[in-house]
């Protein structure tokens, strides 16, 4: 039986998808949430933000610690930055990521800091998010949003 972090038993037996977690690369998991089919099993989950469960996952590379990647954005280029905004998805979901801010209404709550244009991506594992920084089939992506906007960027391991 799989162990729900933050569930009690009767809870997790209430789920109804304890046994369906337990299994690795279960079709219907990768179908109604777009988890990668590479990642090599799933053990526990836990939960996320506003109760929403995830996988608590074994990646290939070894590491069980999702990655982000933030990054700000300052367009200088709008119609150059247009064809970025096309090839780049693709590329992430590729390497496991997925978008979980792409721009939006911003509001500062401390601190001078002033993003323009805020990007946060998630990936599985920090491997993961550097295959697909490195990637060829983002390289040429990457170039077009060089040419088209200053960018400060970091990654950083979380849950």
């Amino acid at each position: 039986m799989t162990n729900v972090v933050g569930f009690s038993a009767s809870a997790q037996a209430a789920l109804g998808f304890a046994t369906l977690l337990a299994t690795p690369h279960h079709p219907v998991l990768t179908a109604l949430h777009g988890w990668p089919d590479s990642w090599r099993g799933i053990g526990d989950v836990v939960m996320g933000m506003h109760g929403a469960v995830r996988p608590f996952c074994y990646y290939e590379g070894g590491s069980t610690m999702a990655a982000y990647v933030i990054a700000n954005l300052n367009v200088h280029d709008a119609a150059t930055f247009e064809e970025y905004r096309k090839q780049v998805p693709a590329t992430i979901a590729k390497h496991g990521g997925r978008y979980l801010v792409r721009g939006g209404r911003m509001e500062r709550v401390e601190g001078s800091w002033n993003p323009t244009r805020l990007v946060v991506l998630e990936f599985p594992s920090m491997e993961q998010a550097r295959r697909w920084y490195d990637s060829e089939e983002y390289r040429e992506p990457k170039a077009i949003r060089m040419k088209s906007a200053v960018t400060d960027a970091v990654f950083v391991e979380g849950l």
